[in-house]
This record gives structure tokens, C-alpha cells and sequence, in this order.
């Protein structure tokens, strides 16, 4: 048990025996750790990196039909309603490009230098490089 110390100015001080606390349940968890805890109590699952991946990819191979159906279903997660509805509003072919993106990562710029004997250099991404060329034809 903690012994009462007088101090100078009039007050006491707890102190601790060797071995003892004096916060036994320990510091409080954050709120966002004890959300997630609670959370996985209850039966939900949380998504990792890998997870959402494969969500990607899996959306983007499944039919119209199959999508609306995720995206109605009131037992789909929020992420792959969120996917299924992006992929099926006027934004699909953006959604996809940035899915794309996301997963397997940006495509790779292509440095062009426009004429030789000009020293300016443009960055021009792959898909307007072989735009130009196919135009050059």
C-alpha cells in the first residue's frame, strides 16, 4: 500500500511501494483503438492494405449486374459499395484509371525532348507519347 508522505508545504505525497502502482487499470486507450476493439467485438471485420487491394481487383472483374447488386446490398461493406457505386456512375473509366493507379501504381513517365537542337524538354506521360507518335504516322 502507497505511503502518505508530509511535505514541506503543508501537503502529502503518495508514494508508492517497490513493485506496486498507483494507477492500476493502466493509461486509458486512445479512442480510435478502443472504436476498433469494440468494433471487432461486435463481429466486424477491418480491412488491411491486402484487403482493400483485392476488393479493387475483384470489383473491377465483376459484371454491371453483379455490381448494382453489392451496391444495394444492405450487407456489402462500405468500401466495396463505395467501389461498385464509383464504377457504375458517369465517372467509371476516371474511377478505374485511379483504381488502376492505386493498386499497381502510376505508369511511368516518359521523357521526351521535343526537337534536338532545342534545349527544352517536356515531361509528357506515356499515353500522349504514343498518341503523338501513332498522330506522326
Amino acid at each position: 500500500m502507497a505511503k502518505r508522505e508530509k511535505q514541506n508545504h503543508g501537503g502529502y505525497l503518495m508514494r508508492p511501494e517497490k513493485g506496486e502502482t498507483m494507477n492500476p487499470n493502466g493509461r486509458p486507450k486512445k479512442l480510435i483503438t478502443q472504436m476498433v476493439e469494440d468494433l471487432q467485438n461486435e463481429g466486424y471485420q477491418m480491412y488491411g492494405h491486402k484487403e482493400i487491394v483485392d476488393s479493387l481487383i475483384a470489383c473491377l472483374s465483376l459484371p454491371k449486374e453483379k455490381l448494382i447488386a453489392l451496391k444495394d446490398s444492405p450487407e456489402s461493406p462500405r468500401i466495396i459499395s463505395a467501389i461498385a457505386e464509383e464504377l457504375l456512375s458517369n465517372r467509371a473509366f476516371k474511377a478505374i484509371l485511379e483504381i488502376i493507379d492505386r493498386v499497381h501504381g502510376k505508369s511511368i513517365q516518359i521523357i521526351h525532348e521535343a526537337k534536338p537542337e532545342s534545349k527544352e524538354i517536356r515531361i509528357v506521360k506515356a499515353s500522349e507519347y504514343f498518341e503523338e507518335l501513332a498522330n506522326q504516322k
